[in-house]
């Protein structure tokens, strides 16, 4: 006895196709709303925080953007070339406003850099990064008597901060300053009695 035919009913497969059809029309739809293709900055050579960001470390490329992905658009290529990298840009990434410092590149005139030897408790917890703008403030020698009144600060910009490979309990922090300043910075700093304090941070700048 042979199987029975099943019967095909048309309506329903025309339904399933028309399902499929729009299914597919709604996922074309998501994309095209959630996501851009736009002409934007992409980085193509390695360049360290603090450093000036020349034209051969950036060319244009098309990408798709999502809306929360913060770019640099190709038509403002010229504005970034000349300006400071505020944090390690690698080869492959494409450029954020925020990873660009405002500004000439530093030093600048009348400037000088100077790097601090720091100790973890000689810094923040949440640690520096470049823009931070910090105090340095002197302290007594170990186990002595804390100062009677307001100890004496020295203002600063953060450029970069390197980690000793060898101890990551110790950072060379490179700070700019007025050059005066930077000569009393770098006296200091080779005592190890300083502290450095945190009056503006650039990723608290940014999360307000």
């Amino acid at each position: 006895m042979s199987a029975p035919r099943t019967r095909r009913r048309p309506g329903l497969l025309a339904l399933g196709i028309a399902l499929v059809v729009v299914s597919a029309l709604g996922a074309v739809s998501l994309f095209t709303v959630f996501s851009d293709t736009q002409r934007v900055v992409l980085v193509v050579a390695p360049v360290d925080a603090g450093q000036t960001i020349g034209a051969e470390d950036l060319a244009v490329t098309d990408a798709t953007v999502g809306p929360d992905l913060a770019v640099v658009p190709a038509g403002e290529l010229d504005a970034v070339v000349g300006a400071v990298a505020r944090v390690p840009l690698l080869a492959g990434q494409l450029l954020s406003p925020e990873a660009v410092l405002d500004g000439p590149p530093v030093p600048g005139d009348g400037a000088a850099v100077v790097g601090l030897p720091l100790t973890r408790t000689q810094m923040p917890a949440g640690g520096l990064q470049a823009g931070d703008r910090i105090l340095v403030v002197d302290t007594p020698q170990a186990g002595g008597e804390p100062p009677t009144g307001v100890p004496d600060a020295i203002p600063a910009t953060v450029l970069r901060v390197v980690t000793d490979p060898d101890d990551p309990t110790i950072a060379v922090v490179d700070v700019v300053a007025p050059v005066d300043d930077a000569r009393s910075l770098g006296a200091r700093g080779a005592t190890g009695r300083i502290a450095v304090v945190l009056e503006a941070s650039v990723s608290l700048d940014q999360e307000g």
